[in-house]
């Protein structure tokens, strides 16, 4: 019988027998169902000889996925130390193939969402590491090659131990907004207060986990909305009287509103930022001029510093976010990204150091090398990943937000001539500004994708003001002692700001589809700007008081950009 036949007759005898132990009457459906399992197997009892049958199916199958896992293994074991790199292609290259297979049939099989979601987060892993390991099959790569293959031996191992556990767990994708629609939902007639209280805990264990992502303000806001619920809650644990539902409804939300919001603020600070720890720290690395003798690992302790809090950040981001969306693939994506920043993590420093140590080892350098390509390709699917499940509109208002306190930043310490303080504050404006444009641009580039936008529309006017910033900044780094490039780069920080508020206040506008429903601030935004909290509804507020000031001022930001480009 085929295996697809097998998997139905699984779901079907399943099904029949559960049913069957809680009702002891049968419908005119049960009834052809039992009808159909005795055509299939007509010796002793049905139900249980199929399932018997299934059992010994489901057996074979996992020797199978067994047998091609073993051979693997020992491929992988004997490519270690492999110098011929065409035998290594065909050996790897032929058993990887056939554990593939193996493991994709019993994939679409299988019927438990955990395991195919643990299953597919592997497969995604091993189709990151796949072109690297092509190229690390040359001689000088060995202990690249080794890092690969133990990483693979490890996603082979986990694939076969899920299908042998064939756990049934919780997705971890999606679980917060599942959590908050049903708590949403929960009437007092259901009467079940206990998952009202465990489902109010998951939440607030959630928000608690956001909240440690960022500022001590944002921490602040989360947990004084939770210990009202807390108090709520356990006031419920001890009685069993009901509870004010709606006041508790609202608190929910007030917490889901600032933690989306906290999530929002987070991937602004953190990914939208044009300057990168990583590159920072190589360029140190790269131009030191310290004497080799010399050296040691404290020299680099800054940008060390300053990669291990991105570090810790994207993982969390990766982490949380997947939990803030209903869309599985991307979900999966954001899960993978997380563990290939894991897989990266542990050896990127040491990496760094011992090449800064040893600068003329070039071993030392391939290792880097390659771990910084894996690293950002990693960020760059993150953030790939967040820009199609945030709210465009969202978003944009936080980038508005944050884009003010950054160009007041600027504005108070612009004549200090601080080079390298103003070229972080910049890079971190301009990061955060095209941030906003990739959104919009996405967004508002679905209906007209044929039709290429106005040099008038707000997403034009906006690049156009991240590139004049950019330029003016860089100009200015070379002279920072000519207060006349300090006032241009402060015009064009106001222009930028108001091009930006235009495109908040357009995106705002917008008519919501149905595909925004799995991303981020999707539910909430948008219901009513203005009976959102006070974070929020200051942040809606800014942008319309901001494009209204930037209409009133069209006429002398027109002449400033004239002269602007006279000059």
């Amino acid at each position: 019988m085929k295996l697809f036949r097998w998997s139905t007759v699984g779901r079907l005898a399943s099904s029949v027998q559960e049913v069957s132990n809680q009702q002891q009457t049968r419908s005119a459906e049960m009834q052809s169902l039992l009808r159909e399992l005795d055509n299939l197997c007509p010796r002793g009892s049905p139900t249980e000889r199929c399932l018997n049958a299934l059992s010994w199916v489901e057996e074979e199958l996992l020797n199978r996925i067994r047998e091609a896992a073993e051979s693997l293994l020992d491929c992988i074991q004997s490519s270690l130390n492999q110098t011929d790199a065409i035998l290594v292609v065909e050996s790897l290259g032929g058993q990887l193939r056939n554990f593939l297979i193996v493991t994709a049939e019993r994939y679409r099989d299988t019927v438990n969402d955990y395991v195919k979601e643990e299953v597919g987060v592997c497969i995604q892993g091993v189709r990151t590491i796949l072109p690297y390991l092509t190229c690390s099959l040359e001689e000088a790569s060995l202990p690249v090659r080794a890092f690969l293959l133990n990483h693979l031996k490890t996603l082979v191992l986990k694939i076969v131990n899920t299908f042998e556990r064939n756990f049934l767990g919780r997705s971890k994708i999606g679980y917060f907004v599942e959590d908050m629609n049903w708590i949403l939902d929960f009437e007092p007639s259901d009467g079940n207060f206990v998952d009202l209280v465990e489902t109010g805990s998951r939440i607030l264990k959630f928000g608690t986990q956001v909240s440690q992502l960022g500022s001590p303000h944002s921490q602040n806001d989360i947990s004084t909305v939770s210990k009202e619920i807390v108090e709520i809650l356990n006031s419920l644990k001890n009685s069993n009287s009901s509870p004010p539902l709606d006041s508790l409804k609202d608190m929910f939300e007030e917490l889901e509103q600032k933690v989306n919001i906290h999530l929002l603020t987070v991937v602004c600070r953190c990914l939208g930022s044009a300057d990168s720890p990583l590159e920072n720290l190589l360029l140190q690395l790269l131009n030191s001029k310290v004497e080799e003798d010399e050296r040691s690992a404290a020299d680099l302790r800054e940008p060390i510093n300053r990669l291990d809090l991105q570090t810790d950040m994207v993982i969390g981001l990766c982490e949380v976010c997947a939990a803030c969306t209903r869309d599985k693939p991307l979900g999966n994506l954001l899960i993978s990204a997380f563990n290939t920043i894991q897989l990266v993590e542990p050896e990127l420093v040491p990496a760094v150091i011992q090449m800064y140590l040893q600068p003329n080892v070039p071993s030392h350098r391939r290792m880097v090398r390659f771990l910084r390509q894996l690293w950002r390709t990693a960020l760059d699917l993150v953030l790939r990943v967040l820009k199609r499940i945030v709210d465009p509109a969202a978003i944009t208002a936080i980038i508005l937000k944050e884009s003010k306190k950054i160009g007041n930043q600027i504005f108070e310490n612009l004549y200090l001539q601080d080079v390298k303080r103003l070229r972080e504050l910049v890079f971190d404006l301009v990061g955060m500004c095209e941030l906003g444009v990739d959104v919009a641009w996405t967004e508002l580039g679905k209906a007209d994708a044929q039709v290429p936008l106005a040099d008038t529309h707000p997403v034009v006017k906006t690049e156009r003001a991240v590139w004049e910033v950019r330029g003016a900044a860089k100009i200015l780094m070379g002279s920072p002692e000519d207060l006349d490039l300090h006032k241009s780069l402060s015009k064009r920080i106001k222009i930028l700001l108001n091009n930006l508020a235009r495109l908040s206040a357009v995106l705002f506008e917008e008519e919501r589809d149905e595909s925004c429903r799995s991303r981020i601030l999707g539910d909430t935004l948008r219901k009513d700007l203005y009976k959102l909290t006070a974070d929020m509804t200051s942040v809606g507020e800014f942008v319309q008081l901001s494009a209204t000031r930037s209409e009133q001022n069209n006429g002398l930001e027109s002449k400033q950009e004239a002269s602007m480009e006279t000059t």
